[in-house]
């Protein structure tokens, strides 16, 4: 057996407790008031599959969309949160080939105006908008590229990062 230090071996137990901060139903049950998603770990619902590209321009250095994008394409996460108003901040790159994109949470509209056209490139554009969670328990987000700008030639919906914090 060897001896860590402080002389305890691996086999002793850990002096402190774990403490359940959420689960997914029942009294007692505490909420996240905040969340962060990163888009690769997104469930494609409809369209095609997640496509990382290295990308120098933006941040964390990857660009992140399905491919081949096109209208209706969909995904979503869930989440555990506290009932409350949020400020939700998308990270996302605005081209002249992106798409117009809503919002539905737990099946829902949240918003659907988020157009991601630009007519020149920014990459590192964070959108916000405000959400309402109605109930403390896990939460189904979807979003969805609805339609695209008259002046944009694509459908796409280049996301890194997806985040909420409540206000």
């Amino acid at each position: 057996m060897k001896l860590l230090s402080g002389k305890t071996s691996w086999k002793t137990p850990p002096t402190t407790s774990i403490e359940v901060i959420s689960t997914s139903s029942g009294s007692g049950a505490v909420y996240p008031t905040s969340f962060t998603h990163w888009h690769d770990e997104s469930n494609v619902e409809v369209g095609g599959s997640i496509r990382i590209d290295t990308n120098s321009n933006v941040a964390y250095g990857t660009e992140i969309y399905q491919d081949p994008p096109a209208l209706n394409d969909s995904f979503s996460f869930s989440r555990n949160l506290k009932s409350g108003n949020y400020v939700l901040s998308i990270l996302t790159v605005g081209y002249t080939n992106s798409g117009i994109v809503k919002l539905e949470i737990d099946g829902t509209t949240s918003f659907d105006d988020l157009d991601l056209y630009s007519s020149s490139a920014i990459f590192n554009r964070v959108l916000t908008r405000n959400i309402t969670i109605s109930t403390d328990e896990t939460h189904k987000f979807r979003f969805t590229v609805i339609g695209k700008n008259p002046s944009s030639s694509n459908y796409y919906f280049s996301c890194r990062k997806i985040w909420a914090n409540k206000t």
